[in-house]
């Protein structure tokens, strides 16, 4: 049928093999290794750093535990919304939407200013060609609109091309290093409690979580999936510990090149001098494989950047699909291409987004690192954690209320703990907020604030709304896809809707 066509995306086509892909390319591993590697080492824990990756790798597959379980049950591309909607309310889910909106909108837009950055510094070294880093950051957007625009398996094939080439020349220099280390040897010390837990902890926790985002895109590409009961389990759990492994080896193969008091040596001298930070990386890479692989991970720092922008406008748009499909958006978002089955009308509007914003950021002169990376991914990150943590305590609710699933570790302790690791993680980065912009942004950091505040109370009210004028609507938000189709062709006809799980 022809409403069929337009309110479903393409089903079957993404194995756990692209799921993996996209995921660990909208987390981007060159770019944690040049980012928060670096600053966990510098501003958090030190030469604990490895150890407080793998209890990030912990708490994440804590969390897996739950929203694998809900993704057996609830089938809807909304992820975040749609388990927050049926195991809190509906009321809520809708607020949670407009934040993973929120989200991943300033993620991309801080995507957009490392791109540019990244890119000019490659070609001004490499070509001696000097372009604003908004025209690099231009040249992406029609790409990465593009491929948007006409579907997720082009995107995961030419995602999966590129994240292969990161996390090459992150093992190469990994085992370079480990083979070649400092004259100060081996450490133990990384993965010892008295170390791991020293420092600024706290900095180093949000770092390190931080460093997993994007994971979830698992549960969101679930509609596209290949068996998703069975590929949505396996992709994420592998997806949380290949990064966990991958960043964990990495950062100690960098404390072992330097030497565990040469490293801190060398952060204090680059950070004291308003250095480079990426020194630190490309000089090592220099001593143990040559100068080819700095060059290698300066172009591949511009491609990360680039598939963790096509990663998270698959990601956006299909938000916006289900916002639309659902009423809670206009519902053109909610339309599929009749030839791609991609969800195009969502793709134009997070293109002409994101646009807007890098026309603003050029016409103001902003900084693309401090005003974009900085700003805007410190916005994404705060939205993220509150959803996480709301997204915990959804799984104990839904399943303490439904009776769906009873197993205890899956439904009760594994997301307990998580909610309590995660809620701990956003307190903290609350009331640190000013880490994440600079000191003395009390202003910014208010404005920001009132932004996520906002937009939760807009939501509440929306869902609230929908509740009393549109009824049919509201009970199909957050469900299961079929059931939400079935919702809106008994709206269509005039039928009842027929009674569902978690209603």
């Amino acid at each position: 049928m022809k409403t069929e066509q337009h309110k479903t995306l393409a089903s079957g086509v993404l194995g756990v093999p692209q799921l993996i892909f996209l995921v660990i390319s909208a987390v981007g591993p060159i770019t944690t290794l040049f980012g928060n590697l670096i600053l966990i080492l510098q501003f958090g824990n030190g030469v604990g750093e490895p150890g407080i990756y793998l209890l990030a790798m912990v708490v994440w597959l804590l969390f897996s535990v739950g929203f694998t379980a809900m993704a057996r049950h609830i089938r809807n591309t909304g992820a975040f919304y749609a388990y927050i909607s049926q195991g809190i309310g509906r009321p809520l889910g809708v607020s949670a939407s407009y934040l993973s909106l929120l989200s991943y909108i300033t993620i991309q837009v801080a995507l957009y200013g490392l791109f540019g950055y990244a890119a000019h510094v490659f070609f001004a070294a490499s070509t001696d060609v000097q372009l604003a880093w908004w025209l690099y950051a231009l040249i992406a957007w029609a790409f990465v609109s593009f491929f948007g625009y006409r579907s997720i398996e082009i995107g995961s094939k030419i995602l999966g091309i590129l994240m292969l080439g990161e996390v090459a020349i992150m093992v190469l220099l990994s085992i370079a290093s480990l083979l070649d280390p400092s004259p100060e040897g081996y450490t133990a010390a990384s993965f010892q409690p008295n170390v791991v837990f020293s420092g600024t902890v706290g900095i180093a926790l949000l770092f390190a979580f931080g460093s997993f985002v994007g994971f979830e895109a698992t549960a969101v590409f679930s509609e596209e999936a290949k068996n998703p009961r069975r590929t949505v389990p396996i992709a994420t759990y592998w997806s949380v510990i290949i990064i966990g492994i991958l960043n964990a080896v990495a950062a100690y193969a960098i404390i072992v090149g330097w030497g565990e008091t040469g490293i801190i040596a060398k952060l204090n001298h680059v950070f004291s001098q308003n250095g480079d930070p990426g020194t630190v990386v490309n000089e090592l890479a220099t001593r143990v494989l040559g100068g080819w692989a700095v060059l290698a991970m300066q172009l591949l720092l511009v491609t990360s950047a680039f598939a963790a922008l096509l990663a998270i406008q698959n990601m956006i748009t299909r938000y916006y699909f289900a916002c639309g499909r659902t009423g809670i958006l206009p519902a053109k978002l909610g339309l599929v291409h009749h030839r791609f089955r991609s969800p195009h009308v969502a793709s134009i509007v997070q293109s002409a987004t994101a646009l807007f914003f890098l026309m603003i950021a050029a016409s103001m002169g902003a900084d693309p690192f401090v005003h974009l990376y900085g700003w805007f991914g410190a916005i994404g990150t705060l939205a993220l954690l509150i959803l996480y943590s709301l997204t915990a305590i959804a799984v104990i609710s839904y399943f303490a209320r439904t009776g769906a699933d009873t197993r205890l570790w899956h439904t009760k302790i594994a997301p307990g703990l998580a909610a309590i690791c995660l809620s701990g993680t956003t307190i903290y980065a609350i009331l640190n907020f000013s880490l994440f912009v600079g000191e003395g942004q009390t202003a910014l950091s208010f404005a920001i604030f009132s932004i996520i505040g906002a937009i939760t109370i807009a939501g509440i009210a929306v869902g609230l709304r929908l509740k009393k004028h549109r009824p049919r609507a509201y009970q199909a938000i957050g469900v299961t896809i079929a059931v939400a189709n079935q919702e809106q062709a008994a709206a269509a006809e005039g039928a009842p809707a027929r009674k569902r799980e978690g209603a």
